[in-house]
């Protein structure tokens, strides 16, 4: 969650729509739609669509229990968007060369650059394996 509010903060700032923000979730996260009905299709998977402040990201969709975030979020004058798969550990952040830049900077974040042509995969985290792999002896 320290992540997420580090990123709210910082994006608020990259964009001139920061009140109008769109919001994905998916309906099989065990989230009630409470009252959305708008879906979108991504990666197979049909999310909720829902809009609001920049600080919906913020918001506990499951619950006190949980602290899931959307899985998909970006603001009307589309100046970056935040993904994090279901499947995955880390969030990708797409941006202006300006806004990535001030996520590189900022302590509060583990920022490491990625291409569109990077393959994703469950077992691709080589760093933090060999961490973790170090930790274990």
């Amino acid at each position: 969650m320290d992540e997420r509010s580090a990123l709210v903060e910082l994006l608020r700032e990259e964009t001139t729509t920061p009140e109008a923000c769109w919001f994905c979730l998916w309906d099989g996260s065990g989230v009630e739609d409470r009252g959305v009905s708008a879906r979108v299709a991504w990666l197979g998977r049909n999310h909720l669509l829902y809009r609001g402040p920049i600080e919906m990201a913020l918001a506990s969709v499951l619950g006190p229990v949980s602290q899931q975030s959307p899985h998909l979020w970006w603001p009307d004058d589309r100046a970056w968007i935040v993904a994090t798969d279901v499947d995955f550990d880390s969030t990708y952040v797409g941006g202006t060369p300006r806004s990535i830049e001030r996520l590189s900077t900022d302590s509060r974040l583990e920022v490491l650059p990625a291409l569109l042509s990077d393959v994703v995969v469950t077992l691709g985290d080589q760093i933090n394996a060999e961490l973790d792999g170090a930790s274990a002896t």
